[in-house]
């Protein structure tokens, strides 16, 4: 019976050997897949860097152009404004010129006509 116990006892070793030999090999495979995703997370991580540095750069010169466009119709804007002031009194000062002439006009041929 005592022989029975120790053949089983030195069979279950055996297992848990065997056992934890596959989990050393597991362990060492699970070790270089941890590296592998190390050395491809770096990698990932530099190439993200690098594109939003990029991205950056764009993002700045773009926005420069659009701020200089806007600066160039700001100075359109301010363009046609002028213009449109500079119209503004002409048609004024034409206008008082015209209702002058009309009125002036008007006392001419009322006088004309004796109306006054």
């Amino acid at each position: 019976m005592l022989e029975e116990r120790v053949a089983r006892i030195e069979s279950d070793v055996e297992h848990i050997k065997k056992d934890v030999a596959d989990l050393k090999v597991d362990q060492r495979e699970m070790r270089q897949d941890l590296k592998h995703l190390r050395d491809e997370f770096h990698s990932f991580k530099v190439d993200v860097t690098r594109e939003f540095g990029t991205l950056r750069t764009e993002m700045r010169t773009e926005f420069q152009a659009v701020r200089t466009e806007i600066e160039s119709v700001r100075t359109a804007i301010e363009t046609v404004r002028t213009a449109i002031e500079g119209s503004k009194r002409w048609m004024i000062m034409a206008g008082a010129g015209f209702l002058a002439t009309g009125i002036g006009g008007l006392a001419s041929l009322g006088r004309i006509m004796k109306w006054f």
